[in-house]
Parts: structure tokens; C-alpha cells; sequence
């Protein structure tokens, strides 16, 4: 069997269409194109699924926000098998914070605000993402590698949410040097 993937479900948040699926791997597959069915991909999540624990992450191997969709490059463990959720919104030009942070895209879901980007570690394998300018108090965030190969480990959000990014001057992510991170994060609307 080749890497195959299939939509599953299809929604809008706020100004953003995000579409959910699954992927598919034969033994020796190592991931492949991903249809996301999408055009503008702001990010693209991915969570393996089966039996036990992996010592290989899923990676997404694209440059964002400048992936023009529908096909998104996905690499995986041989024979792995997961889930993805991608988002589609408004293609923005990036904005690099000193914090290492770049905003792609924010919308609005009833009272709570979304936040797509990326971070970039400058090589010291630890970045306090610094949110404040859109989001004021952080609810949840979720992080995904991206790499040309599977990556060895996961980066780890060292907080207890809610975090109130104001007060506490960010949230800090211990994380591979040198690497970038796409992150989905919702909260509470943050100063200009």
C-alpha cells in the first residue's frame, strides 16, 4: 500500500476553513504528499495513531505561510500511521518578533482568539515565545516540528495553562536547537 490520505471533516473557525484527516502509511512508507484540499495552508498539525509511543515525530517539510496548498510534503516514520488538521486563512507576510516568533495569521472563534505562526529557535534549544501583541492570556497551544526528517524529539511547553502571557512575560519552550516550530495557540486578545 502507497501513503494515502483521506479528508474527515471540514470547518470554518472564524475567518479560517480548517480541514481534519487521516494518513496513511504501507510498511515501508516514510509519508508523502498530503492533499489537505486546502489553498493558503497557515499550518498543518499532525499526531500519529496506533498502538504505543513513537521516538519519531511526524514533521512537516515546507516553508510557511508561503505553502500555496493543496499538497503539503509530510515525513514520517516508516509504517506510521496519524491524523492531521490543516488551516487555511488569509496569506500574510510574516512578522519577526525579537522573541523569534512570527505571526502568520489571527481570528476570531466566539469569545476567544486563534493564533497561527511559527518559532524558531536561534540555536540555544530554548525560546520564550513572547505572544503578548496578539494574545494576552494563553488557553491551550500545540506545537508541530518542522524538519526534512522525522524528528528525534518533541519540543516541550514548560507552562500550566491558562498562562497569562502578560504577567509572565511569555511561555517558554524547551526545544531542539536550531529548529522551527508551527504553533496553534487560543486565548484572550492581546494589546496592539
Amino acid at each position: 500500500m502507497a501513503f494515502e490520505n483521506t479528508i474527515k471533516h471540514v470547518d470554518r473557525i472564524g475567518k479560517w476553513k480548517i480541514k481534519v484527516g487521516t494518513y496513511t502509511n504501507g510498511g515501508s512508507d516514510t509519508g508523502g504528499e498530503l492533499d489537505t484540499g486546502l489553498g493558503n495552508l497557515l499550518g498543518l498539525f499532525l499526531m500519529k495513531t496506533g498502538n504505543g509511543t513513537t521516538t519519531d515525530l511526524a514533521v512537516v517539510n515546507e516553508t510557511f505561510p508561503d505553502v500555496s496548498g493543496p499538497y503539503a510534503t509530510i515525513i514520517t516514520k516508516a509504517g506510521d500511521d496519524g491524523i492531521w488538521l490543516a488551516i487555511e486563512g488569509q496569506k500574510t507576510t510574516a512578522t519577526t518578533t525579537v522573541d523569534e516568533v512570527q505571526i502568520f495569521d489571527v481570528t476570531r472563534s466566539s469569545n476567544k482568539y486563534l493564533a497561527c505562526g511559527q518559532i524558531v529557535d536561534g540555536g540555544n534549544g530554548a525560546v520564550a515565545a513572547v505572544l503578548t501583541s496578539v494574545l494576552e492570556k494563553i488557553d491551550w497551544m500545540i506545537l508541530q516540528p518542522i524538519d526534512s526528517s522525522v524528528a528525534a524529539s518533541s519540543p516541550v511547553i514548560n507552562e500550566t495553562f491558562p498562562v497569562d502571557a502578560g504577567q509572565s512575560g511569555g511561555i517558554t519552550i524547551a526545544c531542539t536547537a536550531s529548529k522551527t516550530y508551527l504553533f496553534l495557540a487560543c486565548g484572550e486578545k492581546g494589546g496592539a
